[in-house]
């Protein structure tokens, strides 16, 4: 593979915070597609998500949807896996 595998798309952007950069405002939704996931050793497959992340640099609020297309030879095993996550980082 080659090239980057996504891209982020900020719906409004806002002024960086520079008294408290961690109050700094984040919005935006993001596209990840086909990471290469055979730099591992032993699996194979990639992985792609959709989502979208705001709130402010110090907490970020993650909603996502990764969805993994996994090919392990070590198990001779394939196996799709897609769930919703949310998070705060």
């Amino acid at each position: 593979m080659t090239g980057r595998p996504g891209k982020s798309i900020p719906r409004e952007l806002r002024p960086w915070a520079t008294e408290d950069p961690g109050q700094t405002p984040l919005d935006a939704s993001y596209i990840f597609n086909n990471a290469d996931l055979g730099v591992f050793k032993g699996i194979g497959g990639t992985l792609s998500s959709t989502g979208k992340f705001g709130g402010i640099l110090e907490q970020i609020e993650v909603q996502a949807r990764p969805m993994f297309l996994i090919l392990s030879w070590i198990a001779a095993a394939i196996r799709f896996l897609s769930t919703p996550l949310s998070a705060q980082l």
